[in-house]
């Protein structure tokens, strides 16, 4: 399920817009769904699987870890959903 012109999800962008963020198996986008392409939709998708791979508390601790410890670039889910975007991650 994905939400949109969600734009409390602003918060987390400091202002960037437009954002996403997925919690679980429902992607919120800070704009109408006329703004999202493909490939965000890819990203955002990559982290449903995530979420469900690891399950939502391992998700959510692995993932607050790797984005203090290694910020947002190196984290490794940002990293394997960059790649879904490419087509390299797996389906």
């Amino acid at each position: 399920m994905d939400k949109y012109n969600q734009k409390w999800v602003l918060l987390f962008s400091g202002g960037e817009n437009p954002y996403a963020v997925t919690l679980g198996q429902t992607a919120y986008y800070s704009c109408p769904e006329i703004c999202i392409d493909r490939l965000w939709r890819c990203h955002e998708d990559a982290h449903k699987k995530q979420w469900q791979r690891d399950g939502r508390l391992k998700f959510a601790v692995k993932y607050l870890w790797y984005h203090i410890s290694q910020g947002y670039d190196k984290n490794p889910y940002e990293m394997e959903a960059k790649d879904a975007e490419k087509g390299l991650y797996p389906k």
